[in-house]
């Protein structure tokens, strides 16, 4: 597997999905206290949030500084080098959208392993063995976790279509 290759197009994926920059103040990831009103406005670019990131020059933040922390944190945290395609992708992805725990912990109770929020080698080793009902069941579940969420109204739309592009994506590669 072209890990290097994988990384690209997970990135890619994700940074067309999550856009230029946006600063929103109906939206909390655009906060640096994490909360609509809490901290400064800095907004959002690249999926690089102000909520997530305080201390980054949002505004001023180019694609390649952008790209370093999301290999960090997103794909390298989550073991994404060592998992097959498309889990790798969808896991990227999740992490960004959703939170790196949230999406560890969801994906650790769909595989039976045991919930630690951690990418281990039983993780790896599940994920790596899931068939495709398996993998679409976690983007299903990714779907029902942010059906539950206060901002679902406004956002539900985007997500869905989020959701059904991921899986397109990741059944598109090699093809």
């Amino acid at each position: 597997m072209n890990t290097l290759d994988n990384f690209d197009q997970a990135f890619s994926f994700t940074v067309d999905v999550e856009g230029k920059l946006s600063i929103d103040p109906k939206d909390r990831g655009n906060w640096t206290g994490g909360q609509i009103g809490k901290g400064v406005l800095k907004g959002t670019k690249y999926g690089i949030s102000a909520a997530a990131y305080p201390d980054e020059d949002i505004a001023n933040l180019t694609i390649d500084r952008a790209k370093y922390l999301s290999k960090r944190d997103h794909w390298d945290k989550n073991c994404c080098d060592q998992l097959v395609w498309p889990m790798s992708l969808y896991i990227f992805d999740a992490s960004f959208n959703g939170g790196r725990f949230n999406t560890v912990t969801t994906l650790q109770a769909i595989i039976g392993v045991q919930i630690d929020g951690e990418i281990g080698e039983e993780t790896i080793a599940a994920v790596n063995k899931m068939d495709s009902e398996r993998q679409a069941y976690f983007l299903a579940t990714r779907l029902f976790n942010d059906s539950r969420s206060s901002t679902w109204q406004e956002d539900g739309r985007g997500w869905i279509k989020r959701v059904i592009m991921l899986a397109q994506a990741g059944a598109a590669k090699g093809k």
